[in-house]
């Protein structure tokens, strides 16, 4: 069974935006490695107002043709990478799914996400073994991926993808049945007001 195709990848990418859904109901969102926008686009859709950002301005341009600008969408888009947004406030909610992997300087990058977020902060890092072929540049295990959230706040929902997928693609709560299949990793940092 092959890993992945194009097919599943957006499936993937999909499932931790619909698990998100409920973290950004109502809520000021900021999607940060949002590519090329339909995530953002579908958390719009709960949303009080999304922003989001990619380091890659070809991203950027097809989302903000897809999916911008409001009121079309509700979805306003910009050109910066996570170290140097400076916006002129801070999100109820962040959304970082599969972005901080590739910063040259994670936890830089993290301590970003956390000055910028209220209440929520979403995010996702893939578990990279032999059978993964992610380019993130390096290699996670599930314990080093826990070790790097360690800390963080208060981590109020721990949820996983599995690797290899039959029927379809879902993010099932922890304890991980099997960890040698584990192709991402999903956590929820609470700041907010208890």
């Amino acid at each position: 069974m092959a890993w992945t195709d194009d097919v599943t990848s957006v499936q993937r990418h999909l499932a931790r935006y619909v698990w998100a859904l409920r973290w950004c109901r109502g809520k000021t969102v900021l999607d940060a490695g949002c590519g090329i926008g339909y995530g953002t686009a579908l958390l719009a859709n709960v949303c009080r107002g999304v922003e989001g950002i990619d380091s890659s301005r070809e991203a950027i341009i097809v989302a903000q043709d897809r999916y911008g600008p409001p009121p079309a969408h509700g979805c306003m888009f910009w050109h910066t990478s996570i170290e140097k947004h400076t916006p002129c406030w801070s999100y109820d909610t962040v959304v970082a799914f599969e972005v901080l992997e590739h910063l040259e300087n994670m936890e830089a990058g993290m301590e970003k996400l956390l000055a910028m977020t209220k209440e929520a902060l979403l995010v996702s890092l893939p578990v990279n073994s032999g059978d993964n072929p992610y380019h993130h540049g390096r290699n996670m295990s599930v314990a080093d991926c826990d070790a790097f959230m360690e800390g963080r706040g208060d981590v109020l929902d721990l949820c996983y993808q599995p690797l290899y997928v039959t029927s379809h693609v879902e993010v099932r709560p922890r304890p991980i049945e099997n960890p040698d299949n584990v192709a991402h990793l999903l956590y929820v940092v609470w700041k907010g007001a208890v």
